[in-house]
This record gives C-alpha cells, structure tokens and sequence, in this order.
C-alpha cells in the first residue's frame, strides 16, 4: 500500500461501507489483514517517483501501520525507482561502483533502513532482498541471464547478512514473479545457489500472481503446485507477497482471492497479500485495485474476511443479515426493511461486480428506485450484508 501518503497528498481518502472517511490502515485492519507490505527506493528524489517511497516516506506509512496493530513487510527495490522483472536498473548514486563497492552499497543502504524504522520502534517481521528479481538485480553486473549468477548470489547474501545482522529474527525473502512458472523459480533458485548464495541467508520464497479474468483458477492451481514444490525441494517458507486481478469484474476478484487464500493455506504459505488494493478512482492508471470509486471497499475485499465463501448465493456469504428487500423480483423500486435505524450506506453491484447504484438509509424502512437499472442480476450491500436480487 506503498502509494497511499502520494495519494493523500493528492486529496485521496477512504471511507467505510457506511460512507464515513476512515485511516486506511484502521480499514485494512476491519478486513482482517494483519500486515502491510511497504517499497522503499534508494534515492527517489533523482527520479520519476519525485520522492516518495524514500525511507522517511517508509518510515510515516510503517509507524502508521504499527499504531492500527499491523505488522510491516518490508520490499527494498536497490533502485531509485521500480525494479521489476523488465527493469533492475542501479541507483544512479552507483552507477559507477564497482562490484565490491556495490556490495557494500547493499549492504549499507540495507542497514540504513533499518536503522530509520529502528529510530521509531519498529522492527519489520519480513523484509524482501530486491523485487521480482527473476533475472538478477543491479543490472548488468547482477544480471543472471549474461552470466550475473555469481554477482546476483553476492547481493542477495549481502543484503540479507546485513538484516540478519541487524536482527536474527527478521525473516529474509526472496521474491519471483509468475507465481505458476515452476521452472522459472527453478532456473533463478537453482543459479543462486550453485553460484554462491548462502541457503541460510533466506528464510522465505516470494511469489506473485496476476491472472487474468479468463485464466485465474488455472493460474491458481499451477501456482498451488509450485508452492508445494518450492517448499519441498528448498525446505523454505513461501509467501504470495503479491497479488491482484482487473478491476472491472469485482465479483471475479473476489473468487480468484477467495481461491488464492484457500490455495495457500492447503499449501502451508504463510500468507496472501494483495498488491495496492487501496487504489481507485484512476490513480496512477492502475487498474487491479480492489476498491470502489466512492472511496470505500469494493466486494472484493470480502475474501479478507476469515469466513469468506466462493458461493454467491446471499445465505452462504460472510457477514451477518442485518437487511430485507422485497418484492424481488421488481422493475421499479423495491423497499429495503432494516433491523436497525443506524445511519449505512446501500450499494447495488451488477454481476460483474461494478457499483451501479448508492443510496444513503436512515431509517428502518426505505424505498429505492431501481427503475434505471437494465434488467438483470445485482447485489444489494448494505452494513456489510449482500442480498441478491432480480430487476424485470
């Protein structure tokens, strides 16, 4: 949830399902998460990223997730800006260094972040050693494709020496995207290892997933299947340190991450964590955000929750009845009977998961104009209960 501080500077806020503006962190926690994962950059005032995610930045967002009672991953990019599998460009501060002085810069950058979380009390549980390195980091002295193996091993030891130095007790990860390429984790795995890299040094593997609307359970399940190996064949720890799934199908969303959660702990993982999920309304153009353009969470988010269900029928979904709706089926307004007279929000999603329809309900009774809804399924969401319903 690296983005939310330049989102809030930008005049961004979140809201509950009753439309009251409320911390995201207190939010996340609502959900049932019980850790946030933060990037930090080397220098990101040099570069596109205008500064944050630098560690004072990392600092702000990792005392506010302490204080709501979260724990804090930690991702250290050794890049200015993004390293990911297509990018792992050095900072530009060591452009120049050699690679005993890159080493040390690892080494050194990562005590220093810890030393600016250590300043505030706060001791990360996990900490990543680079983002996606599927072919090395640091490029292209650490490059493992043009024969980066060796220096790639160097790094990853060197940053992970510097945690367990620091702290013993913080758990290093390795992280690879395409969470279900069996021999991708293999090819850079088996590298490090035969170049160098301590076994001892790593404590978990990190894996990602990004499916698509048409694949996600086949991605789902080679992912499972890469888990089991990984753990098998490494006797490491694995962790799905991100997910997520386009967001214009949030009823989709919520089966993939429902599915993913499940997956994960039949294969022991030690957790799921969904990548920005706090993103909306256009930030960024980024489009597998898992929340509604109103500010508040989509449906989506409903699969944080520990009795989350794949079904879509309204008697197996997660949350207590606290509403009735009738008639349904109706072609042009239907009354919502509450149990209560407490002030909520109601939500009408199509199938597809997208907000249609919201209107604010004061009192126990309430009649609500669906008249320019198409007809066809939607669900109605208010206080936290989903009630499917029928438009003639």
């Amino acid at each position: 949830i690296s983005w939310i501080t330049e989102m809030e500077d930008n005049g961004y806020e979140w809201k509950d399902n009753d439309g009251n503006t409320t911390d995201i962190f207190q939010l996340l926690k609502a959900y049932n998460m019980n850790i946030v994962r933060l990037r930090v950059w080397v220098n990101p005032e040099t570069s596109n990223a205008n500064g944050w995610c630098d560690i004072d930045d990392l600092v702000v967002k990792a005392e506010r997730a302490k204080n709501a009672g979260l724990d804090v991953m930690l991702t250290i990019h050794y890049s200015d800006w993004w390293a990911d599998p297509g990018k792992q460009n050095k900072p530009q501060a060591w452009a120049t260094y050699s690679m005993s002085q890159l080493e040390t810069a690892v080494a050194n950058h990562t005590t220093g972040v810890l030393n600016g979380l250590s300043a505030k009390n706060i001791t990360p549980k996990y900490i990543q050693i680079g983002n996606e390195t599927d072919n090395g980091m640091l490029w292209d002295t650490g490059k493992a494709s043009v024969g980066g193996f060796s220096n790639y091993a160097k790094f990853i030891n060197a940053g992970a020496e510097a945690v367990k130095n620091f702290n013993s007790n913080i758990k290093t990860i390795i992280h690879i995207s395409n969470g279900f390429n069996n021999d991708l984790f293999k090819w850079n795995i088996d590298g490090l290892l035969s170049n160098g890299l301590v076994t001892s040094n790593i404590d978990v593997i990190g894996l990602s997933l990004y499916p698509a609307i048409a694949d996600w359970k086949v991605k789902v399940d080679e992912t499972y299947d890469n888990m089991i190996d990984l753990q098998s064949r490494y006797q490491k720890e694995v962790m799905m340190v991100e997910v997520g799934h386009p967001n214009d199908n949030y009823d989709v969303t919520y089966q993939f991450l429902v599915y993913m959660i499940e997956k994960t702990k039949q294969a022991n993982g030690l957790g799921v964590l969904y990548w920005e999920p706090a993103v909306f309304n256009g930030w960024r153009n980024y489009n597998k955000g898992a929340w509604d353009d109103d500010g508040s969470p989509s449906v989506a988010m409903d699969a944080f929750k520990n009795n989350a269900t794949l079904s879509t029928n309204s008697t197996n979904l997660p949350l207590e009845k606290t509403f009735k709706i009738y008639p349904n089926p109706s072609n042009s307004s239907v009354t919502l009977s509450a149990n209560h007279q407490k002030t909520q929000i109601l939500k009408i999603y199509d199938v597809h998961g997208k907000l249609q329809k919201q209107v604010t309900i004061n009192s126990i009774q309430k009649e609500v104009d669906i008249s320019t809804l198409a007809t066809g399924v939607y669900f109605f969401k208010a206080d936290g209960f989903v009630e499917k319903f029928i438009k003639n």
